[in-house]
């Protein structure tokens, strides 16, 4: 179901229109905002996380964390994946899977943390499912919505915001981020960027007619 909607080129020109939103009101100012400071800093791979992480929401489901704002603020619902994937990842290094189970068991250690996370996300994802449910879903563009149009089981539709935000969050972020040293190293040059991105806009913008 998601890659016949991810198919249509209405939600194509959407994510478009999201992704180009915020590379122009968040991203370029922020990175101005340093440009010209001495001792200007911004660490690029905490900065394509936001930016991934604001797209992947605001495409997916219609919310804005505002991760990418120049106050880089902390969202919550980022935190949570953040710390969900990393707690799940190192359940792999231990010498045991048995140690892990016996923690989760307990309710020890990094188990318990794990625990809270998940737990927090799924309060989050339900709110986020009740929230759209109040508003209304039928003039919404986002990928949830048009789920919500077919589908009222609210753990299945629970599961759709986790599965959407895990796929997105990291890869754009590293598709971002190795695009940025592309360009940085010169093997990719800006006129070729520029014709690319104007080609792609013109398409967008003749094929927003399509529902």
């Amino acid at each position: 179901m998601a890659s016949l909607e991810l198919g249509r080129r209405s939600i194509q020109s959407y994510a478009f229109e999201v992704v180009h939103h915020e590379i122009e009101s968040r991203l370029i100012p922020l990175l101005l905002s340093v440009s010209d400071k001495e001792d200007g800093f911004l660490d690029l791979q905490d900065v394509f996380r936001r930016f991934s992480f604001d797209c992947i929401c605001r495409f997916s489901f219609d919310l804005d964390p505002k991760c990418l704002e120049l106050s880089l603020p902390i969202a919550e619902f980022a935190v949570s994946f953040d710390l969900a994937s990393e707690l799940s990842a190192m359940r792999a290094l231990t010498a045991s899977p048995l140690i892990w189970k016996i923690k989760r068991l307990l309710n020890l250690d990094t188990e318990k943390k794990l625990k809270e996370a998940i737990k927090m996300i799924d309060v989050l994802a339900h709110e986020l499912i009740k929230q759209k449910r109040k508003s209304g879903i039928s003039t919404h563009k986002d990928l949830l919505s048009r789920f919500m149009n077919t589908i009222s089981d609210e753990k299945y539709l629970r599961d759709i915001v986790i599965s959407f935000v895990l796929a997105g969050r990291d890869t754009r972020n590293i598709g971002c981020f190795a695009f940025s040293i592309s360009i940085m190293v010169g093997d990719m040059p800006s006129s070729e960027i520029e014709r690319k991105y104007i080609e792609k806009d013109l398409t967008v913008t003749m094929d927003k007619s399509d529902i």
